[in-house]
């Protein structure tokens, strides 16, 4: 077996060598094994720029370059580097000093540390909202919910048709002969109540829900709502 070594340069004699190829021979036969020494490899690493929250957050705990940040954003996701910034504040807020906050996310991403974190974060602060905004809706419709109702009654008693009307009229004073407690509901000692009498008439015939009567009372004051998994929340 012959090993040669052949030396690749320009025609320039001080120019120098940039690549240099081995021939190993079989007994004077053709090249068996052929290597090369290509010039090495450089691989740019992918970066993302980080956005402002991302940026905030690192410098409450260090005043990380940028580009370090846009980096790890670039290899791993923004979310999978809020999760450890995350954890990274938390551990300073402790007491804990982090001495490279470069290294602490590399290592803690590496660990599969936090994983979730944000996202968790971010579902409660959600979660917060929605209840906040449904005691908001809760206490608006506690504000004129009996007026609209006593009002919705009203007009829809007022405009049933007059076989309903008598109907009701002839059922009330049936119950009043049973239950004499009943009357001062209806009459005021001398003379009949007619708005109560149609309000209870349309307590009657409703056919909605308090939740769809306050539903329409919050639309009539410009403040569409619906409910959503048992929660208010504005249309």
């Amino acid at each position: 077996m012959t090993v040669r070594l052949n030396r690749t340069t320009s025609n320039n004699p001080n120019t120098p060598v940039y690549k240099i190829a081995f021939t190993i021979e079989d007994n004077g036969q053709t090249p068996a094994i052929v290597e090369v020494a290509e010039p090495p490899q450089f691989v740019i690493p992918l970066s993302v720029e980080p956005d402002k929250e991302l940026v905030v957050l690192a410098h409450q705990i260090e005043k990380i370059d940028v580009q370090e940040l846009a980096i790890l954003i670039g290899n791993y996701g923004r979310d999978r580097v809020f999760d450890v910034l995350l954890l990274a504040k938390e551990e300073t807020e402790k007491g804990n000093k982090i001495r490279s906050l470069t290294a602490y996310l590399h290592n803690a991403i590496r660990n599969n540390s936090a994983s979730g974190k944000s996202q968790l974060g971010k579902q409660k602060r959600q979660d917060t909202a929605q209840l906040k905004t449904h005691q908001d809706i809760e206490k608006a419709i506690k504000r004129g919910f009996d007026e609209f109702k006593t009002h919705y009654f009203l007009e829809l008693g007022t405009q049933a048709p007059k076989d309903k009307k008598d109907a009701f009229f002839q059922a009330i004073q049936d119950e009043i002969a049973h239950k004499p407690a009943l009357r001062k509901i209806y009459h005021d000692g001398n003379d009949w109540l007619p708005d109560n009498l149609r309000m209870g008439l349309g307590a009657k015939l409703n056919t909605k829900t308090d939740d769809q009567l306050a539903a329409l009372y919050m639309e009539s004051v410009g403040h569409p709502i619906q409910r959503i998994k048992n929660f208010w929340a504005y249309v």
